[in-house]
């Protein structure tokens, strides 16, 4: 009945729930050694000595071939693949539409946790940068995660929480005309 008076004390609670300085300890305490796990390096690649590998190309180029298949209201947009940002970064699909912008980053079925997390992470920058670079200033610019993996449940809540449509397509891949 109130938004902003809840607004303003949840914003307070979370200001000093991120201010306590103990929770390591406290974790550690309830829940011992296995509550923290080490820090994961995201893994995509099939190939000894990184880059791009067989199951991402793969996915990537379907993924430009297929726009209609990711979302059925980009069946006839334009689709790129490898388009570099004026940030530098690449993203594997950009879809364009006569009104809308959509990046796509796609993580294969050998994606590990990590590097489903940060294909979420890829999509918010991607977005904000495209948006920030697109001409059309009234045209939204969209992010799409494709996996062939399902999320997990608290990956799921990220993507809607930040707006991120995401697609799973199964392996193997799909033949569509």
């Amino acid at each position: 009945m109130r938004p902003k008076l809840w607004s303003k004390h949840c914003d307070r609670a979370i200001s000093e729930v991120y201010a306590f300085k103990g929770w390591n300890e406290v974790i550690q305490n309830v829940f011992g050694s296995i509550a923290v796990p080490d820090r994961v390096t995201p893994v995509e690649q099939d190939e000894i000595g990184g880059g791009e590998g067989k199951s991402h190309r793969e996915l990537r180029l379907w993924a430009m071939a297929n726009p209609g298949a990711i979302d059925r209201h980009c069946a006839d947009y334009g689709a790129s693949t490898e388009v570099i940002l004026l940030s530098g970064d690449r993203v594997d699909v950009i879809l364009q539409g006569p009104e809308e912008t959509v990046c796509v980053e796609v993580k294969s079925h050998i994606s590990n946790f990590a590097d489903l997390e940060r294909g979420l992470y890829q999509c918010i920058k991607y977005r904000a940068v495209a948006a920030a670079t697109d001409a059309r200033k009234t045209a939204p610019v969209r992010a799409i995660l494709i996996t062939q993996t399902e999320l997990p449940g608290h990956l799921r809540d990220f993507a809607k929480l930040h707006k991120i449509d995401t697609k799973l397509i199964r392996h193997p891949l799909p033949k569509f005309d």
